[in-house]
This record gives structure tokens, sequence and C-alpha cells, in this order.
């Protein structure tokens, strides 16, 4: 999963992206990987709602959502031949 956020926001999501998935690999094998996503997108939810709100005081407001390119191209170059996932369509994390 590859996620983008812009403005200043960024190095916050990357740091709870970084952290939101470092027991991930022990914890799921290849075919539990749905169950990964999803505890990923948990664990992150609680810093994604904070960050969408967190400057709209200012008339700043931040979306974030799946970057489809960079998923799709990290999974070509990733993921086992025969088991590239079916990536699916641009989604939005809510």
């Amino acid at each position: 999963m590859v996620w983008k956020a812009s403005d200043g926001g960024a190095s916050t999501f990357q740091q709870a992206v970084a952290t939101a998935g470092t027991d991930i690999p022990q914890r799921y094998d290849w075919d539990s990987r749905e169950a990964a996503v999803e505890t990923i997108r948990g664990r992150l939810s609680p810093t994604i709602e904070t960050l969408e709100t967190s400057r709209i005081e200012k008339g700043t407001t931040y979306e974030i959502s799946t970057n489809q390119t960079v998923a799709t191209s990290w999974a070509t170059a990733n993921c086992p031949a025969a088991q590239k996932p079916n990536i699916g369509t641009k989604r939005n994390m809510r």
C-alpha cells in the first residue's frame, strides 16, 4: 500500500504509515493480505481524521487517498509474479 498526503501533513502521515505497518509482514501471510490492509487502515484512521481537519480554521484541509499509480508500480516491482495483486480502482480511505 502506498499513500500520499500533500502539504505539511505529509511527514505526520508518513510517520503514521511507517508505524502502522511495522509488524504487518510478521502477522499476515500473502493469503491474508486483505486483512493486513484493513488492519493498516484501522490503525491510520485516527491520524487521517485528525489531519483532514487539523488546519480547517486556517482554510486548509487535507484529503488522503490511495495513489493508484504508485501502488500499481510498487506491486509490479515487488509482488511475486505468480501472486500479482488485483489492486482494483482508486479508493478514498473513507
